[in-house]
């Protein structure tokens, strides 16, 4: 999965490309008889459009944005799920009024028992299986539960309106997770548009101010010149391996550097590599379904290849 994501090819920080996007804009704009004069993409009329697209570019969510409706829907599953695991465990008791010594197992282990340990721990994929196999055990033997049981009449009802507002938000998941990573890809497709054309510019004012008495503006065009006036930091780097507590790679964890406003998947060997990142502190954050999500500081110094292993624990 990590193959095919997107990777961003700015070397720094999102809100430093969009400042050294601007810088160049100004610049432009400031010699725009030159420019238009060696190339048509650079008129003022050009010039208006692509203003346009790099404030739309800034308009496109950012993380905090992007991961609303997936910290929204984690919120609402796991107050249903609370819900859900008290009907279960109301329904267990009905189960063990009804049926007494041996048949007191396979009945309960024929309504999801199996499933409750990993569901407790908020196991979405579990949750569902226990809820449901309750669903199935109420239809077959809702007559035993209410005669022998003491179960209400009307618990069967309560337990399918809980199971059915699980069930809503549970299908959403899937959904959610994956319009999330294609959000995060639109922006880094756009934001590498906007470091392209700051890069195309670079060479081109390096063609239009060729003389030696123009050099200082030449140097107004350079990139890292650019970079270095709006950020202290160097090119840095950041990899490592997930693994479980049993020493397993774990694929398609979410590695998310908040303040680079980027996200790395781990491939099939657990492994993630940032590529080319601004050094700096950061918090760090490991997240997949199923796994108590993990997070923590860290310091990437200036041209170094920091390597950061992480352990996550089943939910």
């Amino acid at each position: 999965m990590s193959n095919n994501r997107v990777k961003a090819k700015y070397p720094c920080k999102q809100t430093e490309l969009y400042a050294v996007v601007i810088t160049y804009i100004l610049g432009v704009l400031e010699y725009i008889p030159r420019f238009a004069g060696h190339n048509t993409n650079y008129t003022v009329g050009e010039m208006g459009l692509f203003q346009i697209f790099f404030d739309s570019v800034k308009a496109l969510p950012n993380f905090q944005q992007r991961n609303e409706p997936s910290e929204t829907l984690r919120v609402l599953l796991k107050a249903q799920s609370d819900l859900c695991l008290n009907k279960w465990r109301a329904l267990r008791t009905f189960i063990e009024g009804a049926y007494e010594g041996d048949l007191m197992k396979p009945k309960l282990e024929s309504a999801g028992w199996a499933y409750l340990a990993q569901a407790s721990a908020y196991n979405w994929e579990d949750i569902n299986e226990l809820i449901e196999s309750g669903m199935e055990f109420l239809n077959a033997n809702e007559a035993e539960l209410i005669t022998k049981g003491g179960m209400l009449p009307t618990f069967k009802m309560d337990y399918e309106t809980a199971f059915n507002k699980f069930t809503v938000l549970y299908i959403q998941i899937p959904s959610s997770v994956l319009n999330q990573r294609v959000l995060t890809d639109e922006k880094v497709i756009a934001n590498n548009k906007l470091y392209d054309w700051s890069i195309k510019t670079g060479k081109a004012a390096n063609v239009i101010f060729y003389t030696d008495a123009e050099s200082a503006i030449r140097e107004m065009f350079v990139f890292s010149n650019v970079l270095s006036t709006v950020s202290s930091s160097g090119p840095a780097t950041l990899k490592g391996r997930v693994t479980d507590t049993a020493n397993n790679p774990i694929s398609g964890v979410d590695v998310i550097l908040e303040t680079l406003d980027v996200e790395i998947v781990t491939d099939a060997n657990g492994e993630f590599n940032s590529g080319n990142i601004p050094s700096g502190e950061y918090k760090l954050k490991f997240e997949k379904e199923g796994f108590i999500p993990f997070e923590m500081e860290i310091v990437i110094n200036k041209g170094v290849t920091k390597t950061q292993d992480a352990v996550l624990t089943a939910a």
